[in-house]
């Protein structure tokens, strides 16, 4: 009989596959989806940008706190299909697809989710504050904010990785970033551009500080006050009777836990304490695949 063909080996096998289905999984796609619908939904409305303007913030919308929505919607719309500016949307979901993927792989799909939407955040207060304080009347869509975010956490992650930059001139990932920066701050003293220089600066910082900070924003994360509540709610567990393989079984249970939070958060979230219980599982499986 080989190991294939033992039960508890297809068992393990099938677990781990079952994780490497879910590694898989991306938020990216879905969110270009999300945009890319906005964009044609706002096409099909009266004037051909009437949802863009129901979605875009200006820096009124700072002194009106029933319209705070608009500091996160706004990050989902775009310079709409009639302006014939196609290039925003294709430009931004590009560089979310391009340099979002590798973020993503590292830092785990949920904290990627919860750093871009308050990147799309921090990005329209911060420019809408901007605005409201230089008296400056203009209206502010995309996701360019959150992109620069991501952005600048790729820049920090994998420096020396060589972009071609404008498609034509290779270039490693930090001068890449110094380069957008720069021509973002320029953008952003120009009273004539229709770019929101602003919000890709507080996009970039707020990018930065993620990295450096390594904030993962779990508070975002309502499954985990789920799991508090349903814990309270059930008291304290019951004595059992001693099963001699419960510990094994547990350990598969514990293991499987972190690999989800693995999934979730990336590596870097992991404590001493659940690395210590993915080594002792790695550990087990060997044993048990050698018999």
């Amino acid at each position: 009989m080989g190991l294939q063909d033992r039960g508890y080996y297809r068992e393990e096998a099938a677990g781990w596959q079952a994780w490497e289905r879910r590694q898989n999984q991306s938020v990216i796609v879905p969110l270009i989806i999300v945009n890319a619908a906005v964009f044609l939904l706002d096409a099909f409305t009266p004037g051909g940008h009437w949802l863009n303007d129901r979605m875009a913030i200006t820096p009124e919308t700072l002194g009106k706190p029933w319209m705070w929505w608009q500091f996160l919607t706004y990050g989902f719309a775009h310079a709409p299909l009639a302006s014939g500016n196609v290039l925003h949307i294709l430009g931004n979901m590009f560089m979310l697809y391009m340099f979002g993927r590798p973020v993503e792989e590292q830092i785990g799909k949920g904290r990627f989710l919860r750093t871009y939407l308050l990147a799309i955040v921090v990005a329209g207060v911060g420019s809408a504050l901007i605005y409201w304080l230089t008296g400056h009347q203009a209206s502010v869509v995309g996701a360019s904010g959150a992109v620069s975010a991501i952005l600048m956490m790729f820049v920090f992650r994998f420096p020396n990785t060589t972009i071609m930059f404008m498609f034509l001139f290779p270039m490693r990932a930090w001068i890449v970033g110094v380069i957008v920066v720069a021509q973002d701050f320029l953008t952003s003293l120009s009273p004539t551009s229709h770019v929101a220089g602003e919000a890709h600066l507080f996009g970039a910082a707020f990018g930065a500080i993620c990295h450096t900070t390594g904030w993962s924003f779990r508070w975002l994360d309502w499954s985990g006050v789920a799991g508090a509540i349903g814990g309270f709610l059930k008291g304290r567990p019951r004595l059992r009777i001693h099963d001699p393989g419960e510990r094994s079984k547990s350990l598969a249970e514990q293991a499987d836990a972190v690999l989800a939070k693995i999934q979730e958060q990336g590596l870097e979230s992991l404590t001493k304490r659940e690395q210590d219980v993915l080594a002792r599982h790695s550990q087990q499986v060997r044993e048990r695949r050698a018999e």
